[in-house]
């Protein structure tokens, strides 16, 4: 290895060398510190601990809690994956290429006289010529024949010895730090030496890589991730989103939307014989009904069929054999990425006949999105379209229902239940045992129950408090969430095979357009410790007159949590602009508008 040249032209290995290595380090010291982290993290017994004793503690959702942290460990502990074989590989290079790097002449330390002579820099002349002389006699080539590492050192001691003696020397050391001159400077390419024997063929292997391999590996990457958005639902699926929703809102032509979802093409397609058992059972139960009154908007799937019958018999509650468990947990695995995208989906369907009110600012409507929540939430809790919210709480069957709606108890919803003391619950569940009741408990401590604090609409910077038309408006909304115990990280949703967070949705609606004019999706984390967290919902002020909004917040892990709150105000007429009164900017407003001339041509060219 070395530095080689050619016309003028040198190759130098080493910094090639570096050059890769540099390369290389810039993947490969990220990813180790990711994975490291991403290790202790992984080990750290008394946050997985403290996050089983986070969750909820039924037993089922404690054994999915279990069952999940045993597959983070596996996956922790696994180092034959992909990703670690190339992290370890990717070290060997380095190192290898670090050591070819410091053999290279090219990276030799500074000529110092002093330091190959081994004497200090004050040293006399008598000391360095004897220095000399012992040391050259140690490496003299006649004492080391076929030694080239002797003489390269006899060398050396020779070239110091004439810095530090000889006048010329001498000069020229203390000029240049060499003892022979200005060295003559040359051009040196950072590519390999090979290249000066085997340039042309190196060449073309750098060629098509870059015009072949590089554009055919975008294209295998576009290809796979140009049919998904960026919340990795799947295109196909959100265009058909947007024409069942443009449709319908039914109940069960959303689950059967849900079950079409192209999320699922990849599913094996059983015999028919396989789901012959399911289908009667389905079929003797009400959810024969249901099946019959599914409206499709697509030609069936080989897939479809088969996931409306394991949905149907899931949220019937009709028993799902082991042999279909691993196909519905696949399929309750995108509970929330699909009802989210069912709701966005909704968004874009144009509102003409609310034009003359809002001009072109208002898209979909809130009875269809609210729909989408609520299958999410049948979804989360195992539960069809007009089950009481009894139903959701571990172990309640008819029998309990029925008893619970007597006339001597008179627990119409959850709600109800939740509020009755321990006596009182074992009273009604007294054929539960010790353990199951339990549970029952767990959920009811877990189980939130919301209240909305709603502000008057205001628009920033106003002089007076009246919302004028096309003001830009906002309503500051306060939802405050309280349980027993627990946190919003860790719902009672034992059903889903996933792990999931509660969310809840915050919807403004025109109750007389069924609009929704503005919606937020509200996480854990934008909760204080007391359970409240506010936000603002922007809207645009429709034409003069009085309306009534209503502020709806939906959970999307339970069934009968939601609450409402109504706000009626007037809107005024459009004053003439002021320095003292603030509307929405013009170039706000052009760029609103065509913002919505955009989404309206997407939805030509989606729905030609």
């Amino acid at each position: 290895m070395g530095t080689k040249s050619d016309a003028g032209v040198g190759y130098d290995d080493a910094s090639f060398y570096l050059f890769a290595m540099a390369m290389l380090s810039l993947v490969t010291v990220p990813w180790t510190v990711v994975k490291i982290w991403r290790l202790v993290k992984g080990k750290d017994k008394e946050e997985e601990r403290e996050n089983l004793r986070q969750h909820c503690a039924c037993r089922r959702c404690q054994e999915k809690a279990q069952a999940i942290a045993k597959q983070k460990k596996r996956s922790y502990n696994t180092w034959a994956r992909p990703s670690n074989i190339f992290v370890f590989v990717s070290w060997i290079l380095i190192i290898l290429l670090l050591r070819e790097i410091r053999r290279s002449p090219s990276f030799k330390a500074p000529f110092d006289p002093f330091e190959i002579l081994e004497i200090s820099k004050s040293a006399s002349d008598k000391e360095i010529k004897g220095a000399y002389r012992r040391l050259s006699k140690l490496t003299h080539p006649d004492r080391n024949p076929n030694n080239p590492e002797a003489a390269e050192r006899f060398m050396q001691l020779t070239k110091a010895h004439q810095a530090l003696t000889d006048p010329v020397g001498k000069e020229n050391y203390q000029k240049y730090g060499n003892p022979d001159g200005p060295m003559r400077s040359s051009i040196k390419l950072a590519l390999p030496s090979v290249m000066e024997d085997h340039g042309n063929l190196i060449l073309m292997i750098y060629l098509s890589s870059l015009i072949v391999v590089l554009p055919a590996f975008v294209v295998l990457w576009w290809r796979s991730n140009s049919d998904k958005l960026a919340t990795s639902i799947s295109v196909n699926t959100y265009r058909y989103f947007l024409v069942v929703l443009h449709a319908s809102g039914r109940w069960r032509d959303l689950l059967a939307a849900y079950a079409s979802a192209f999320e699922f093409e990849h599913m094996a397609v059983n015999n028919p014989r396989k789901f012959a058992p399911l289908r009667d059972v389905v079929r003797k139960s009400g959810a024969e009904a249901d099946l019959k009154q599914i409206r499709l908007y697509m030609d069936v799937k080989p897939y479809l069929s088969e996931n409306i019958l394991i949905l149907l018999a899931y949220t019937h509650r009709l028993g799902i054999d082991e042999e279909f468990q691993p196909r519905l947990d696949d399929l309750l695995a995108w509970t929330e990425g699909l009802t989210v995208a069912m709701a966005d989906a909704n968004r874009e369907e144009p509102r003409q006949d609310c034009h003359r009110t809002y001009g072109r600012t208002v898209f979909g409507r809130t009875k269809k999105i609210m729909s989408a929540v609520f299958l999410g939430q049948c979804l989360a809790q195992a539960m069809k379209e007009k089950d009481s919210s009894l139903l959701q709480i571990p172990g309640f069957r008819e029998t309990e229902l029925k008893y619970c709606n007597s006339k001597s108890n008179k627990v119409r919803n959850v709600h109800d239940f939740v509020a009755l003391d321990i006596d009182a619950r074992r009273r009604i569940l007294r054929n539960f045992s010790d353990d199951d009741f339990l549970d029952v408990n767990e959920f009811c401590l877990r189980f939130p129950t919301a209240t909305l604090k709603v502000a008057a609409p205001k628009v920033e910077d106003e002089i007076d408090d009246s919302v004028h038309e096309i003001d830009k408006a906002d309503v500051e909304v306060t939802l405050t969430v309280k349980r027993g115990a627990g946190t919003g990280r860790f719902p009672c949703v034992r059903n889903l095979p996933d792990e999931k967070q509660e969310v809840w949705w915050v919807i403004l609606d025109d109750k007389k357009h069924d609009v929704p004019l503005a919606i937020k999706r509200l996480k854990p984390k934008d909760f204080d410790d007391e359970g409240n967290a506010t936000t603002k919902l922007d809207f645009v002020a429709g034409i003069r007159g009085k309306y009534e909004y209503v502020v709806h917040a939906l959970c999307d892990c339970y069934v009968g949590a939601d609450v409402y709150s109504t706000i009626k105000f007037t809107v005024e007429p459009k004053l003439e602009n002021t320095d003292s009164l603030k509307y929405a900017p013009r170039s706000s407003r052009t760029f609103d508008l065509f913002l919505h001339v955009l989404k309206d041509l997407m939805s030509l060219f989606m729905h030609p």
